[in-house]
């Protein structure tokens, strides 16, 4: 069962966390909604921890992916669900005309989180691109 963590004890994770980025070679930005922006792939991310659960995190990347149409929409959802019954940890999802990808994670503690931002990262890689594939070469069905 997850604990909850005084806003003391949620800066100090933020910043060991950024502190962890850096030392790995990212250039991390603290955000004022309390996340961590960072750059990989030319792409910005944030990393998100839950005040209710310190051992919770999550990268997410924002709006990676447009449609314009209300008929995309089906085109979206069903990559999203390619991408993330065909990937480890990561997930894709769409809500409304935004889709975004995400890995989560528990983590024992922040220096466990060190040997895995590769495999994370690139996990969401993984995804983005399975779903863009998907996406692209989807043709909606006619029923």
């Amino acid at each position: 069962m997850a604990r909850k963590t005084d806003l003391a004890e949620n800066k100090k994770r933020l910043r060991l966390f950024e502190s962890i980025l850096r030392q790995e070679g990212f250039d991390p930005k603290l955000d004022k909604d309390g996340s961590i922006k960072f750059k990989f792939e030319h792409l910005t991310h944030k990393l998100v921890l839950e005040e209710n659960d310190p051992e919770y995190l999550k990268i997410v990347l924002s709006n990676f992916w447009k449609f314009d149409h209300p008929s995309e929409h089906l085109r979206a959802l069903a990559g999203a669900l390619h991408a993330t019954a065909t990937t480890k940890v990561a997930k894709i999802s769409v809500i409304d005309d935004k889709v975004e990808a995400y890995v989560e994670s528990f983590l024992g503690s922040p220096e466990h989180f060190r040997p895995v931002i590769t495999r994370m990262l690139n996990a969401l890689k993984s995804a983005t691109n399975r779903f863009c594939e998907f996406a692209e070469t989807y043709n909606t069905p006619i029923w």
